[in-house]
């Protein structure tokens, strides 16, 4: 009878790890949904592309942007669809917008590289990011992979507790204990990663300059001093926006400062 009753239990919350992961995964394709002409229309702007007509292409990419599109590959034609034309700053901000959905691909990596060695401006590194984005798996992992994995191991630790509670068979009981050990570290770690990312994301200011040349105010006017000049490309910090002014800050530097709202973008599509 308890033999029974422990599987039967297993088996209810097995089942529903398995219906949570179903749910997590039907999330992620919601999140990602296309509209309805999705595949038409980036079809088409690929053939623009391929025919050269760099400017009709990035129009049909934005399109599908506009209406709520998010794909790492959509993001990286436009980039290169603006690249193509010379404007670095918009090439810069959809290869970033990309890296997000597609963390490891190599295609995205290179075409960035490339871009931000022609941008005018050369900037500290932000340490302090960095080690952020180590520390959450921002490099390597999507928030979505990331839920993912933390629901699987989650299912894997509960099982395995399970089993030690009313598994009899002392082989499959030590089995379980290892695995609970293993299994549980590696939950608080990816648990940690995701609560430390979704706080990280929560609040994200990273930002792109578009404008060619734009002049960094000490104030949001025009009547205020020059502090120094950004170009496109360069990347920044969107602290606040006042009007249709923006105050940014440099990355890994105290530097900061007041542009045109049109001159920079948020990286993050809200």
């Amino acid at each position: 009878m308890t033999q029974v009753l422990s599987q039967a239990t297993v088996n209810i919350i097995l089942v529903t790890g398995l219906a949570l992961l179903a749910v997590a995964l039907t999330g992620t394709k919601s999140a990602h949904a296309q509209p309805p002409n999705a595949s038409e229309l980036m079809v088409g702007a690929n053939q623009l592309y391929e025919a050269g007509s760099f400017q009709q292409a990035a129009e049909a990419y934005q399109q599908l942007v506009d209406q709520g599109l998010r794909d790492a590959a959509l993001f990286y034609n436009l980039g290169n669809a603006h690249y193509k034309q010379g404007e670095l700053g918009l090439a810069v901000l959809n290869y970033r917008r990309a890296e997000r959905l597609a963390p490891r691909d190599g295609d995205i990596d290179a075409n960035l590289e490339v871009v931000l060695g022609q941008t005018a401006d050369v900037l500290n590194s932000d340490e302090s990011s960095t080690l952020a984005d180590i520390v959450s798996a921002r490099s390597w992992l999507t928030v979505s992979e990331l839920s993912v994995g933390v629901l699987v191991l989650w299912s894997l630790t509960t099982l395995s507790i399970l089993a030690m509670m009313f598994v009899r068979n002392q082989g499959v009981r030590r089995g379980a204990g290892y695995t609970v050990v293993v299994a549980g570290a590696l939950l608080v770690v990816g648990a940690a990663s995701l609560g430390g990312r979704l706080l990280s994301e929560s609040s994200d200011d990273e930002a792109v300059i578009l404008a060619e040349t734009v002049e960094v105010m000490s104030g949001p006017g025009d009547q205020y001093v020059t502090e120094f000049e950004l170009h496109a490309g360069a990347e920044t910090h969107l602290i606040e926006e006042r009007g249709s002014w923006a105050r940014v800050a440099l990355p890994g530097d105290e530097l900061q400062g007041w542009v045109p709202a049109s001159a920079v973008e948020q990286v993050a599509l809200r």
